[in-house]
């Protein structure tokens, strides 16, 4: 077990860290671009897998620009991240979340806990609201389209994040992303889908966890 008893604020990657969801947004990739080539969508899931924690709009981009390569993709690029959101987002309010999240609140009321996310913004928040944790983020919830190091500079220059801070996260970007603000970090292994995570913690020498269970 991981006390967080000594961290200020606690920042939360929500996909894979708090929602076991990164198997339904795999499976969303896949169905809101098969209709473009069936390969084509499995090259998609690929770079996905690999560069877990950035935005959908980053990775629908790539599939139009370099998987398609089209110059003219705008429409398309659209039509495509909203049949994505309605492919997944009702999948995601029925998805399991971290039952330890209730008790650690309740034992650490005056931190700052605020969840940092690839996902896109209105609709996390819209699960979080329907799954009733979004109460425990009392720092906000922060998503796509803008990117994680985007968000992290923003709430540092706006005196947001209290330190000590750690960064609870399931992929390398996550990981880089601390890194660049100092801040602790700890891996999340059991919902990733970075397949390699065990050697990289090892070779950054980066703490990891099965899950949030495992934290008092």
């Amino acid at each position: 077990m991981i006390s967080i008893k000594e961290f200020n604020t606690v920042i939360f990657d929500c996909d894979g860290v708090i929602l076991n969801s990164n198997k339904i947004k795999t499976n969303g990739f896949y169905e809101a671009t098969r209709n473009f080539g069936e390969e084509e969508a499995k090259e998609l899931l690929k770079f996905h897998q690999q560069n877990g924690g950035i935005s959908r709009n980053i990775k629908f981009e790539h599939f139009f620009k370099r998987i398609l390569k089209r110059d003219n993709y705008f429409n398309d690029l659209q039509e495509t991240l909203n049949k994505y959101s309605s492919i997944i987002e009702n999948q995601l309010k029925g998805c399991q979340y971290s039952t330890n999240l209730t008790n650690l609140r309740r034992n650490h009321s005056k931190q700052k806990w605020l969840v940092l996310s690839g996902s896109n913004q209105e609709e996390l928040i819209r699960i979080l609201e329907f799954k009733k944790i979004i109460k425990f983020f009392d720092e906000g919830v922060y998503g796509s389209p803008n990117d994680k190091i985007y968000h992290l500079e923003e709430l540092k220059k706006n005196n947001k994040l209290l330190e000590p801070i750690v960064f609870f996260g399931d992929s390398k970007y996550d990981h880089i992303c601390a890194k660049k603000f100092n801040l602790d970090f700890i891996f999340v292994y059991n919902w990733t889908e970075f397949s390699d995570w065990k050697n990289y913690c090892n070779s950054n020498k980066i703490t990891y966890i099965k899950n949030l269970n495992q934290l008092t």
